[in-house]
């Protein structure tokens, strides 16, 4: 906005011209008005409100992938874990197993029990067992409580606590390893 000038002369005038002052030459705007220096101001904030906000969306966007991948590398983690512990369970199991076989401290006849489940009832069989075990079946029970249609046999090549069932229809090997297979492939089928 310009400001008047008064000017005092002396004398008539015959002929005037305005040019403008050394500070203002080459100025094409006018200073702002308080209104106009808001708004510029509003401009400003809003640009720099708009950079921020698209800052902060990639900001988000960046942590959001690196939460998933975190995620990602937990599952991929317990997955190791569980199988690594499963794997140690068994291990131990056998261990445990193979103490008590060596000990004697286990039972044959629920044994052979578990092996017959696999035959259908009442089918004329032959199980072949390590001679320790026939003896503690026999000594225990006499074999009665097996069946009648059980035919127990002492066969040297058979391990301690595992046994073999023959019959007609096929046979069916229990084995202590058989036995942690079978339980592992339940357990890893429920993980």
């Amino acid at each position: 906005m310009a400001h008047p000038a008064t000017i005092r002369l002396t004398g008539p005038i015959a002929r005037a011209s305005v040019v403008p002052a050394p500070s203002q030459a080459g100025r094409k705007d006018e200073p702002l008005t308080p209104q106009q220096l808001q708004a510029r101001q509003l401009q400003q904030q809003a640009q720099q409100f708009s950079v921020q906000k698209q800052q902060s969306a990639r900001a988000l966007t960046a942590l959001e992938a690196a939460a998933d991948g975190v995620q990602q590398l937990r599952a991929q983690i317990l997955q190791q874990a569980q199988t690594q512990l499963l794997d140690l369970a068994l291990e131990i199991a056998s261990k445990v197993l193979a103490q008590q076989v060596q000990a004697g401290a286990y039972e044959a006849a629920p044994i052979v029990q578990a092996a017959l489940e696999h035959l259908p009832p009442h089918t004329d069989v032959t199980v072949k067992l390590n001679p320790k075990d026939l003896e503690q079946i026999q000594s225990q029970q006499g074999g009665a409580a097996l069946g009648g249609h059980v035919t127990l046999v002492a066969d040297a090549s058979i391990n301690p606590a595992e046994c073999l069932v023959q019959a007609d229809q096929g046979s069916v090997q229990s084995t202590i390893q058989g036995g942690l297979d079978e339980a592992a492939a339940a357990m890893k089928g429920q993980t």
